[in-house]
C-alpha cells in the first residue's frame, strides 16, 4: 500500500512539473526585435568554369555539313550526346594541362574559362 501512494505521489509531482505553457513557445518565429530582412543579401550565382576531367560536347554547324563532319563525330544522329555514355565517347576531355584537343584546330587552353568563353575562342 505504501508502494502505491508513492507511485501516485511520483505521478503527481512530474505531471505539475512537466507542464510548460505553451504562449511562451515559439518555434522557428523570430524575435519581434529583429528585423531578418535587411541581413538576408541574395546569392548571386557565378558561372560555371571549366575544370581538369571535364567532358566538353563541342558541335559545329554550318550550311555545308561535309565540310564540319570531322568536327562532329556522330553529324546525324543528336540523340546519343544526350545520355551520359554518349557524351563521354563523343566529347572532348580535357586533359591535366587544361586543353582540349579539337581536330584541325589543334589543342585550345580552356580551363577556368566559361563556356561562352570557350565559344568565343573556338570561333576565332
Amino acid at each position: 500500500m505504501n508502494r502505491i501512494y508513492m507511485f501516485l505521489i511520483l505521478i503527481g509531482v512530474f505531471s505539475i512539473f512537466s507542464c510548460v505553457p505553451l504562449k511562451d513557445l515559439e518555434y522557428l518565429q523570430p524575435n519581434k526585435n529583429d528585423n531578418l530582412e535587411s541581413t538576408i543579401s541574395p546569392v548571386v550565382l557565378k558561372p560555371y568554369r571549366v575544370q581538369v576531367n571535364d567532358v566538353l560536347s563541342l558541335r559545329i554547324k554550318a550550311l555545308d555539313q561535309k565540310l564540319v563532319e570531322i568536327f562532329n563525330p556522330i553529324a546525324g544522329s543528336q540523340g546519343s550526346t544526350s545520355s551520359a555514355d554518349g557524351l563521354y565517347f563523343d566529347g572532348f576531355s580535357v586533359n591535366d594541362h587544361g586543353n582540349v584537343r579539337v581536330p584541325v584546330l589543334g589543342e585550345v587552353s580552356v580551363i577556368g574559362k566559361t563556356l561562352e568563353e570557350i565559344r568565343i575562342d573556338i570561333e576565332k
